[in-house]
């Protein structure tokens, strides 16, 4: 599989790939597992060259690309969409720059924002800053992508 996920014993977190565009790992995702006993933040970001704060979770199955990605907020929402069959990217958190915008209006027509319901001003933000380069539409859901059942996802994106 070329996307993986990794276990940190040591930590007690779950450690994703950071892929650039080109599909390159760039650095690594960790997010701590509920109820672990140790202390410190709750997702830490590594990466071997600072380029981006985007994370590229691009649909395996080549015959389910489309013109469209959905923005998230965090990995397991990407995986999630990703699962659905679409091209996700993560934001890890819910700031975009102007050069991370022009990267995904090259490589896609239309972009979904659907960051966690507690951003959804955030969300509106950035589709009315950056709405000329790229088409954009917000989606708001109920819970965070990564918590919604994938139907629902389906349901919602199908529109």
């Amino acid at each position: 599989d070329k996307y993986s996920i990794h276990y940190d014993k040591l930590n007690h977190r779950m450690v994703f790939d950071i892929h650039d565009s080109s599909g390159y790992i760039v650095g690594h995702c960790a997010k701590k597992l509920p109820g672990s006993p140790y202390a410190g933040p709750k997702v830490i970001n590594y990466f071997e060259v600072q380029s981006s704060n985007m994370a590229y979770v691009p649909c395996i199955d080549n015959n389910k690309r489309s013109d469209t990605v959905i923005l998230v907020e965090d990995m397991l929402s990407a995986y999630k969409i990703n699962s659905i069959g679409y091209n996700a990217i993560c934001l890890l958190g819910t700031n975009i720059l102007n050069k991370e915008v022009t990267e995904i209006s090259m490589q896609h027509k239309n972009a979904i924002i659907m960051l966690d319901p507690d951003a959804i001003n955030k969300a509106i933000s950035i589709k009315n800053k950056y709405g000329l380069y790229i088409h954009m539409d917000v989606v708001q859901l109920d819970r965070d992508p990564k918590d919604t059942d994938k139907d629902i996802l389906l349901e919602v994106l199908k529109r």
